[in-house]
């Protein structure tokens, strides 16, 4: 197991356009985690691009709102997002919570999404998540589960559950709801993007809506195309798609 002094610092840019936000966040990283080297504080996206481009950061911490320059994090994330030359791992953070927000974090590949104020221990664990991606890999330990089972891990234990009980995968307040086929409910704090990688080769997992995937095996029909909502089996009611998501749904069913 690596100790403090084996890990290799991390260089980290952080962004937030309000100054005493931005020194509280930076207090914050200095605070849980003593291998960061914070290589830049930056109020605004034109100095986080100057940042990102000088310094070739490990990691970015973020903010959504940049009102002055008219401009969100997703706009200077789009520079990046198909470019070789400059890789880091993302932590969005934002006092905006909105559900849109929440998905398009994670379309961006977000590690996390944390709301301000920033909880501390949250802010510690997605920095752990950033130390490598060998080691969150790792986190799946015994490929012989993966091949039919989902490794769901929380505070208290490691769940190792067949795809086949799975009913819906959900996000919501940055974390994933996983509902399973006895009606419990097992909440996680990785995003729907990690449990989605874990299911890819499995047919039966459609997702209908950037915060909801679905086994196909629990959908009893749809209400309507106008509507777009998904029948679960009983008990588990219905449940809403999106119109991007639903003719693939459609094309999976019929």
């Amino acid at each position: 197991m690596k100790t403090e002094k084996q890990i290799k610092p991390i260089k980290i840019v952080v962004a937030d356009d309000i100054f005493d936000t931005l020194n509280m966040v930076c207090a914050l990283v200095e605070e849980v985690c003593p291998y960061a080297h914070i290589k830049a504080k930056c109020t605004t996206l034109a100095e986080t691009r100057k940042a990102i481009n000088k310094h070739h950061p490990d990691v970015v911490l973020l903010d959504i709102q940049f009102s002055a320059e008219g401009e969100t994090a997703f706009d200077l994330l789009d520079t990046y997002k198909k470019s070789d030359s400059e890789k880091f791992r993302l932590i969005i953070f934002s006092g905006h919570c909105e559900a849109s927000y929440y998905d398009m974090a994670f379309h961006y590949q977000a590690v996390h999404f944390l709301p301000k104020p920033i909880d501390k221990l949250r802010l510690k664990e997605a920095l752990e998540r950033t130390i490598s991606p060998v080691v969150e890999k790792n986190d799946l330990p015994i490929n012989g589960y993966r091949k039919d089972k989902l490794v769901v891990s929380t505070i208290t234990a490691s769940h190792f559950i067949a795809f086949n009980d799975i009913v819906h995968l959900q996000s919501k307040d940055s974390r994933t709801y996983i509902t399973l086929a006895n009606e419990e409910v097992i909440k996680s704090s990785r995003n729907l993007g990690y449990y989605e990688a874990q299911i890819s080769e499995n047919d039966n997992f459609v997702r209908i809506h950037n915060n909801t995937i679905v086994n196909l095996k629990y959908v009893q029909g749809i209400s309507n195309k106008t509507e777009r909502g998904v029948i679960l089996k009983s008990p588990f009611g219905e449940i809403k798609s999106s119109r991007e998501r639903f003719k693939e749904l459609l094309d999976k069913l019929l």
